[in-house]
């Protein structure tokens, strides 16, 4: 409580002091009756903006080569990342007609 009240600490870095301190007496002491039950803070969790129909759309006409609008549909439809999309190649792409 002290690192996150007056400390001002972030989750992840009291979860490492937490960790720290289990390691020090459970492998380095040999301590094995350190079985201390601690309610962490957990990370608050961030919900990513949305791009709506119309920005989509202006990125993907904003394009000059043939081939670009098509990989930019491909990577918003299909949730890719960018490594995901150049790294693609035909016989990743499942065919209907096997």
């Amino acid at each position: 409580m002290y690192l996150i009240k007056e400390r001002h600490f972030a989750p992840a870095s009291c979860r490492l002091y937490f960790n720290g301190i289990r390691f020090l007496y459970l492998q380095a002491l040999g301590r094995t009756d350190f079985d201390v039950s601690i309610q962490l803070p957990k990370r608050p969790q961030r919900i990513p903006e949305l791009l709506t129909w119309q920005e989509v759309e202006c990125i993907i006409s904003a394009t000059h080569n043939l081939k670009h609008p098509m990989l930019l549909q491909c990577c918003y439809s299909c949730g890719l990342r960018v490594s995901e999309l150049v790294n693609i190649q035909v016989k990743h792409i499942e065919s209907l007609s096997q």
